[in-house]
């Protein structure tokens, strides 16, 4: 591993790098621009507004997220059952550790 990444894992792996309620989607005009960018209108949840389209199909069964961080989207995601599964990569190693400690907390399953 390379100085460069193993420094970018170290701070990504440090949950005092990210203060509570600064990941991107949970800023509210963050997701409001979000939200008005993927259905046109700020007040409509992007999520659900994606799982809407997909209704006419069978659920995923699996769902790669690739840079999860801290797994705020993942855990969402599993939340509101829009798929089974969600298989978490991040160079942080520690990340995926803390956001299964999280999910185990709040009693959910799917996370790997």
């Amino acid at each position: 591993m390379s100085e460069a990444i193993r420094k970018a894992a170290e701070w990504w792996s440090d949950p005092e790098s990210e203060a509570p309620g600064t990941q991107w989607v949970q800023v509210p005009g963050v997701k409001e621009s979000i939200n008005r960018r993927a259905t046109g209108d700020p007040a409509i949840d992007w999520i659900d507004h994606s799982a809407s389209f997909l209704a006419s199909f069978t659920k995923p069964i699996n769902v790669l997220s690739v840079g999860c961080g801290f797994g705020t989207i993942e855990r969402l995601l599993r939340r509101r059952d829009n798929c089974q599964q969600v298989n978490r990569v991040d160079i942080a190693g520690a990340v995926i550790e803390a956001t299964t400690k999280t999910a185990e907390a709040e009693r959910l399953e799917g996370l790997t």
